[in-house]
């Protein structure tokens, strides 16, 4: 226990330094949503801050607007940190964690770039997007250790204009989502200067009136409509770490389970019924699926022989759960889709190249591999099938 307890605070050190050696670059505050990163900078991007916030969101979006394509379309979008299918048919992405001031929009069935979000500053905490695809947030802060306010946009990804700006007073340390009732979900984190001790919370912020209407302590996981949370939790000395679930309208608990001291990936279906969870030290390799009323665990999957890079819920059939497994270090080649409830692999697809950029709508998969995005349909064909 010690042990783990030594390792995250040696990750949580080294990470601090890293941002406040990279300050003068306005290199990105380590943070979050919902998915994805540079396959070839190990520890760096969404995964870093997974293992930072414990618990991570990988909400499901848009599945009903999309339409299904056919067959594999393939973009020559350079190589991608985050990536994000948007309806009708088109993606967002960020290219770098840390410098990178724009977003750019892509057209799948025009296989070209349509626009570009130019934020003026480095954005620093990824991005979040509106549930129906329509907008998304930005955020820049100078560094963990600054007392400066961080900077928020809100941005209509159709005319790449920004419609609102306005600072907060704490570091922002990810950018979750807009939910549906139009408040900005995000995460704030500060270090004492010097120490690896932190501060986590997270807070609701009312777009229309300008100003924060909730904050929780701690990293929670949202839920698309907002109603819902999850956070990791555990008294002192690392002792009995469990999960706890929470209805956020009324802050009453709704379940908790007890889990390990490292939680690595938790996503929510998109039916809210249920919530799936990975370990990052002990069984890594292995997702547990929970009912969200009771606690209780109603499958495990163990997804291969190395750890989880990620595992989200098909937002379109909450008994299917899709998993990638690191493969080269910080990357991964491979996706495999799993029915939960007989714990079986009904699809798995190889790439030749690793990536570390994933995303699914229920619809289509868009793999970042190398410079290069691949859109592919959701298979139409069982394993047996596929393999015959």
């Amino acid at each position: 226990m010690n042990q783990k307890r030594s390792l995250l605070g040696l990750l949580l050190l080294c990470t601090s330094i890293l941002h406040g050696m990279e300050n003068n670059k306005h290199r990105k505050a380590l943070t979050h949503p919902h998915k994805t990163f540079n396959c070839n900078q190990p520890f760096k991007g969404q995964n870093l801050k997974k293992l930072l916030s414990g618990l991570c969101c990988c909400c499901p979006r848009f599945s009903k607007k999309q339409p299904q394509i056919e067959d594999s379309v393939t973009i020559d979008t350079g190589q991608l940190w985050q990536l994000d299918l948007l309806p009708p048919a088109k993606l967002i992405s960020q290219s770098t964690p840390m410098s990178s001031q724009d977003l750019k929009i892509w057209s799948i069935e025009e296989n070209e770039q349509v626009g570009t979000i130019k934020t003026g500053y480095p954005i620093t905490a990824g991005y979040g997007l509106s549930p129906d695809g329509t907008r998304a947030a930005t955020s820049w802060t100078e560094s963990l250790f600054h007392p400066d306010p961080s900077i928020v946009q809100i941005w209509d990804i159709e005319t790449c204009k920004c419609t609102q700006k306005f600072e907060v007073s704490r570091p922002i340390n990810g950018v979750n989502l807009i939910d549906d009732d139009n408040t900005l979900w995000y995460q704030s984190v500060e270090f004492s200067q010097g120490e690896t001790k932190q501060t986590q919370r997270t807070y609701k912020y009312d777009l229309r009136e300008n100003k924060i209407v909730k904050e929780l302590f701690g990293f929670y996981l949202i839920t698309q409509d907002g109603s819902m949370g999850a956070r990791w939790e555990f008294k002192e000395e690392w002792k009995n770490p469990k999960t706890i679930i929470t209805n956020l309208e009324t802050d009453k608990t709704i379940s908790e389970f007890p889990c390990s001291s490292s939680p690595r990936v938790t996503t929510f279906s998109s039916d809210k019924k249920s919530i799936a969870y990975n370990d990052f030290i002990v069984n890594s390799n292995i997702v547990s699926i929970f009912e969200v009323e009771t606690g209780q665990k109603i499958s495990a999957i163990k997804a291969g022989d190395t750890s989880i890079m990620s595992a989200f819920f098909n937002p379109d059939n909450s008994n299917e759960l899709i998993t990638s497994t690191y493969t080269y270090g910080n990357a991964s080649n491979n996706i495999n889709l799993w029915n939960i409830k007989e714990s079986k692999l009904i699809y798995e697809k190889k790439f030749d190249k690793p990536f570390s950029s994933l995303d699914f709508n229920g619809k289509q998969f868009a793999v970042n591999v190398g410079e290069q995005t691949v859109v592919f349909p959701y298979p139409k064909k069982s394993k047996e099938e596929i393999d015959s």
